[in-house]
């Protein structure tokens, strides 16, 4: 109805003759949405909609019986429903990997939304206007994967978190591609940041959660769950905490991610607000509240003790710093430097000398005093045999999902759930040097130039070169794309690049 109204507006009012009774049709339709879904949500908030829909109610099932009407009721007040329709999946995204059973068919938690936002997306978003390098290049970087992403296409056996990498594309493209739409306008772009630090924010408080009570997240019963004795991602004493992600490595991925853009977003805004009103408090105030956030995404971000995201995070924060103005730099690295300091003595005083082992490892990772050595090790070896792999299946690789065999095969001590552990290698074996690297190359070469073409206008632009920056780092050692969860995750900062681009463009 939401949708019905959107598309109805211009065209009840381009007849002139009957403007009011446009406006009396629509305001009728509108209000009958918002009583309906208002009504939703009610019977979703008592649990009657779980009940009716669902043979075993759990906590999971009552969230998305409740957050579905809230959302599309939010839609329906919206003058540009597409905008919190997608702003809600981002915050969902962590949650992709989480299935509702419906009627005995299993349902990602974030496909309801996403299919909203698509309706709305193709009858309600912008059309014609020059679009992104991204936008024009993404037929042909999906031309380039289909022949290694069809031939894995079975449904993955390595766990209940992994799918499909036909699955894992479609995702990374599909929300991309919302979020580009949804970040046409300036609100629009505002209120996707919001979401997007939201939803870290969301993710480092249920690590903090984790961490400090033992506990792990499951919204599949309402009994609580804790950390397994022989837990296999803890390290020493320390359970490592992992929120809604598969494993603590992807939770780390994502809290570096999106780090940098929380920053940036936060000196961006209260810069503009300075110059739009004058009144500096106000801006401050929100200024303060998102580095809080930041400081809390930082928090989160530390206790994963996932090496390679501290270090993406810091080098996209030192990217995002040199990026900004000249005469603003000293400020944003010291604000920086505070709050990281801040961050990194809470992190200690709750993981105690642990923290500082694993900080250690970082610069001699296979020493021989090294608790985690052996399977640093192991992880050269995976490297070597992957590009071995790589050479030997040069044109269209083994295909997606078709390597762990081979690592298996020739690495000691290594099971058919492993993989690279590396983004980049596991693409050129997987997608082989022609189809895969050249996939790779064409994404990152349409991204630089879509992120340059904002670094002249947009503040927000060094935030996104940041998080670039970190996702590239954290590629180089972990293959954590594989997660739907995590591609979900990763795709608002790809959509966001292609609005400032198209933005540019159509200034």
């Amino acid at each position: 109805m939401t949708t019905l109204a959107a598309r109805l507006r211009p065209y009840l009012g381009s007849h002139p003759g009957s403007p009011e009774a446009a406006h009396r049709y629509l305001a009728i339709l509108r209000w009958g949405a918002i009583l309906v879904l208002a009504a939703l949500a009610l019977a979703g908030a008592a649990g009657l909609t779980s009940q009716a829909l669902f043979t075993q109610p759990t906590t999971l099932k009552y969230a998305v019986t409740v957050a579905g009407p809230l959302l599309l009721l939010l839609a329906a007040l919206h003058p540009r429903p597409l905008e919190p329709i997608v702003a809600g999946t981002i915050v969902v995204a962590p949650f992709a990997a989480y299935p509702v059973t419906l009627k005995g068919i299993g349902v990602p938690a974030i496909l309801p939304f996403g299919l909203v936002a698509v309706v709305l997306a193709v009858t309600t978003g912008a059309r014609g206007g020059p679009g992104s390098n991204l936008g024009r290049a993404a037929p042909f970087i999906a031309a380039l994967l289909l022949l290694p992403v069809l031939a894995g296409t079975q449904l993955s056996a390595t766990g209940d978190h992994i799918s499909s990498p036909l699955v894992v594309v479609g995702t990374l493209l599909a929300l991309s591609w919302l979020v580009s739409r949804a970040a046409a306008t300036t609100e629009g772009t505002r209120l996707v940041i919001a979401a997007v630090v939201a939803s870290a924010v969301l993710q480092a408080a249920l690590a903090i959660w984790e961490f400090q009570t033992g506990r792990t997240l499951n919204l599949f019963t309402s009994t609580q769950s804790n950390f397994a004795s022989g837990y296999f991602f803890s390290y020493g004493a320390s359970n490592r905490p992992t929120g809604s992600y598969a494993d603590p490595i992807s939770l780390g991925n994502v809290l570096a991610i999106a780090l940098p853009l929380t920053t940036v977003a936060a000196l961006a805004y209260r810069r503009k607000q300075n110059s739009q009103d004058g009144r500096p408090g106000a801006s401050w105030t929100r200024s303060l509240l998102v580095m809080a956030a930041g400081m809390v995404i930082g928090l989160g971000l530390v206790l994963t003790f996932s090496r390679m995201s501290w270090v993406a995070a810091l080098a996209g924060l030192a990217l995002a710093v040199l990026l900004r103005p000249k005469g603003a730099r000293a400020r944003v690295a010291g604000g920086l430097l505070l709050l990281g300091g801040l961050a990194i003595v809470i992190a200690v005083a709750a993981a105690g000398p642990t923290l500082r082992t694993r900080y250690d490892s970082i610069f001699h990772p296979t020493a021989a005093n090294v608790s985690t050595a052996n399977g640093d090790r192991t992880r050269q070896q995976l490297w070597k045999v992957a590009l071995d792999v790589a050479v030997q299946h040069p044109v269209a690789g083994v295909g997606f999902d078709k390597l762990a065999p081979e690592l298996a095969t020739r690495v000691a001590d290594v099971s058919i759930l492993s993989h690279a552990h590396s983004t980049y290698l596991q693409l050129a074996a997987e997608g082989g040097l022609v189809l895969g690297v050249g996939a790779l190359v064409l994404f990152a070469l349409a991204l630089g130039r879509d992120l340059r073409n904002g670094l002249r206008t947009s503040p927000l632009a060094a935030g996104l070169a940041g998080s670039v920056l970190a996702l590239a780092i954290c590629w180089t050692t972990d293959y954590t794309i594989r997660y739907e969860a995590v591609a979900a995750s990763v795709a608002p900062l790809i959509g966001l690049i292609a609005a400032g681009a198209r933005s540019v463009r159509n200034a």
